[in-house]
């Protein structure tokens, strides 16, 4: 999704992210006390706004597409489409003054 979000000069990034669960000394529990979330992908426009987040659906099969700038929280896209997912994406994108 990054290489088609490029050639629109959109700036993305992968965020991955680990939960590890602590006790109250700070010291880490066992190795099975971690908790894996779903990659998001972070979009940006050319000014560095956040735009968009996409994160994997609870079924691998869909893209869930927030775009806070429209009030969008959770749209769902079919996983086998990602170019909807960058048009939905550039659709947040401000409108270029003529």
């Amino acid at each position: 999704m990054q290489q088609l979000l490029k050639p629109q000069e959109v700036h993305a990034y992968a965020v991955h992210t680990i939960a590890l669960k602590l006790g109250q000394d700070g010291t880490p529990w066992p190795l099975g006390q971690r908790t894996r979330r779903a990659p998001e992908l972070v979009a940006h426009n050319r000014e560095g706004w956040e735009v968009a987040t996409v994160t994997m659906g609870p079924r691998s099969d869909c893209y869930m597409v927030s775009l806070p700038a429209l009030g969008v929280t959770a749209q769902l896209v079919n996983g086998s489409e990602p170019q909807a997912v960058v048009d939905l994406i550039l659709t947040a994108l401000p409108k270029e003054a003529a």
